[in-house]
């Protein structure tokens, strides 16, 4: 797959945006792990008597093990044998009128439930799905004593008695990747289970952060940035879905753009019904500063807000950052990339690529901080890469890797997450499953 057609789009589903009086908690303290013999336990029911390691989220169960002391990477042990839980507690207010509660949960690998004081409230089968709850009436408040009043239990089934089921299509090739062929039936990375190449940790766990949020008069269902140029100008254009919670429409949203382009602000058209309205439009910036691969100019990205005027008062909603840059693949209109291969210019400017291909930074626990992110980066970018490839046998990576290559300055070549298998497309739980992961990567 060619680059990423554009800056300021987010993968994977995740959101990029904050609402102004919107709370986000980071559901990252307190997490417990513990591993079970494959389907011991049917639901989150007489957890209490495992025992539990403390774990990091997000993380793995590899992770939680190596930071307990028990597994050391290099050492034999499949991850996938075994179930294993991951659970924590919380505190909660109560749901206000005119409010709405969510999880957000942004990946956990591979085939996996999750329970709320009790109650399964979900069931996936892809490492690479989000998953956006909605828990308004299904919150515990405190009632005092010191212990917290909700608990949340992530579980991931094992993976390798469901990878023995024998009866399923036969694949067109065989791969000498991996050595269990049934793997592509399943929405999970490679890496960590191939023989010979990255034969260990399999990935298992809650690997992407899990978010309470609460939200105010306001919800953000969509929201898409395309940024182009014109000629000389910079072209945003926006679509913004939004669902009212007290019933009171915005009369009006603007789009605010700030950057070394300097400040602009335009009117969005406003349709669609009351409880659930849409806002699109352009924006024009005259002259505006382009975005350009380290090695040829400065990045430069602009600060994104859209303002919805709702009452007497207006809502913020930061939606990031945006940068303008032409990408093309040949010279001229009658180059054939199948026949002619990718001659790749930015801004008209033809651009020779020096990368390598990115492979996560922590394989064992699949969470770096940004800070690590950050200075393997500034390697890349100091050792004069200006394109990294994200391939097949690996995974999606987060907003913050996204973001830092738009403000270093670096491509990202985004493979989609296959590799080495004749999947079977033709499912149609696979197909549909694939469908909405392609519709998430690309923002």
């Amino acid at each position: 797959m060619p680059p990423s057609p554009e800056l300021g789009v987010a993968p994977a589903g995740l959101s990029r945006f904050h609402v102004e009086d919107h709370q986000l908690h980071m559901l990252s303290e307190g997490w417990q792990a513990a591993c079970t013999p494959a389907d011991q336990h049917c639901d989150a029911a007489g957890l209490d008597g495992l025992s539990w390691v403390p774990a990091r989220v997000p993380g793995t169960a590899a992770g939680a093990l190596r930071d307990a002391g028990l597994w050391r990477p290099g050492e034999a042990r499949s991850f996938d044998e075994q179930d294993w839980w991951f659970r924590t507690t919380f505190d909660a207010e109560p749901v206000a009128p005119g409010e709405e509660a969510s999880l957000q949960l942004d990946g956990i690998a591979t085939v996996s439930e999750v329970y709320l004081n009790g109650e399964r409230i979900l069931e996936s089968d892809s490492m690479f799905a989000t998953h956006k709850l909605p828990l308004t009436g299904r919150l515990r408040t405190a009632s005092g004593g010191g212990s917290r009043a909700n608990e949340l239990a992530i579980c991931c089934r094992a993976l390798a008695p469901l990878l023995a089921q024998s009866r399923r299509p036969r694949a067109r090739w065989r791969t000498r990747l991996v050595a269990e062929r049934n793997l592509r039936f399943f929405r999970t990375m490679l890496l960590g289970r191939a023989p010979g190449f990255v034969p260990a940790p399999a990935a298992v766990g809650p690997w992407r952060a899990v978010q309470l949020q609460r939200h105010r008069r306001l919800v953000v269902e969509e929201l898409a940035l395309r940024p182009r140029i014109d000629g000389q100008s910079g072209v945003l254009k926006v679509l913004l879905q939004l669902r009212t919670l007290e019933g009171e429409r915005p009369d009006s949203v603007e789009v605010e753009l700030a950057g070394p382009s300097g400040t602009h602000r335009g009117e969005l058209a406003l349709g669609g019904p009351a409880h659930a309205p849409i806002a699109r439009g352009e924006l024009v910036v005259p002259r505006v500063e382009r975005w350009w691969p380290h090695t040829h100019g400065e990045p430069a990205l602009h600060d994104v807000r859209l303002l919805a005027g709702v009452g007497h008062r207006q809502i913020a909603i930061d939606a990031g950052r945006v940068g303008f840059r032409e990408l093309a693949f040949g010279a001229t209109s009658s180059h054939d990339v199948l026949r002619d291969g990718v001659n790749l210019h930015v801004n008209g400017v033809r651009v020779f690529v020096r990368g390598a291909v990115w492979t996560p930074i922590d394989l064992v626990g699949l969470a770096p901080s940004e800070g690590d992110l950050r200075a393997e980066l500034m390697r890349a970018r100091e050792a004069g890469m200006n394109m990294l490839r994200l391939p097949g046998t690996s995974a999606y990576e987060t907003c913050a890797f996204h973001d830092l290559c738009d403000e270093l300055g670096i491509l990202v070549w985004q493979d989609f997450m296959f590799a080495n298998f004749d999947y079977p497309i033709a499912d149609e739980h696979f197909r549909t499953t694939v469908t909405r992961e392609a519709e998430a990567s690309t923002g």
